[in-house]
């Protein structure tokens, strides 16, 4: 028997209230379930409908929880000028043991925050303690943001571990 179809807007994902030290203890955990095996996340399958956009597809398994789901992600970059996001997600997530859908949840938060707590864990295994934000702190966009913060990651990965390793994911605290 088919369960009800929960669904999750932004809002709702926003609501559970997350923080950032729970957000980067999660993450933490599941790139040590990765790291030991016990994951299965294929390559990214695509599509690219127009220049430079894609829609992606993701889906994943977590043994230790025994979830599994898909996340569907679009990037659509001529999307501000329209006045809509340029990113868009969305994600099923579906019963291990039956493969029926249980909930179907806006991902752009989820998106947007998990991207942002890879970045930092990445720094601090790279780069160690992070500077705190200061008053002379510069604002931008959130795009122009991005983009001078993949800079700085890529160069720093670059000139000081020629790239992260599985022993770079060793080093992450444990749970």
């Amino acid at each position: 028997m088919a369960a009800e179809l929960l669904y999750l807007s932004q809002q709702d994902i926003v609501q559970i209230g997350l923080s950032a030290p729970q957000m980067l203890e999660l993450t933490t955990e599941v790139l040590h379930d990765k790291q030991a095996g016990r994951t299965e996340m294929p390559p990214k399958l695509g599509v690219h409908p127009r220049p430079q956009s894609f829609l992606h597809a993701m889906p994943g398994y977590l043994e230790r929880l025994d979830s599994v789901g898909l996340k569907l992600v679009s990037y659509y970059p001529g999307n501000s000028a329209r006045g809509c996001d340029t990113i868009n997600a969305m994600m099923m997530l579906n019963d291990a043991a039956t493969g029926q859908p249980l909930a179907i949840m806006d991902a752009n938060w989820i998106t947007a925050y998990r991207t942002a707590t890879i970045s930092a864990l990445s720094c601090k295994l790279l780069c160690g303690p992070l500077p705190q934000p200061s008053d002379s702190s510069v604002m931008v966009s959130r795009p122009a943001a991005t983009s001078i913060f993949c800079s700085i990651v890529l160069s720093l990965t670059k000139s000081r571990s020629g790239g992260a390793t599985p022993s770079a994911v060793s080093a992450l605290p444990d749970r």
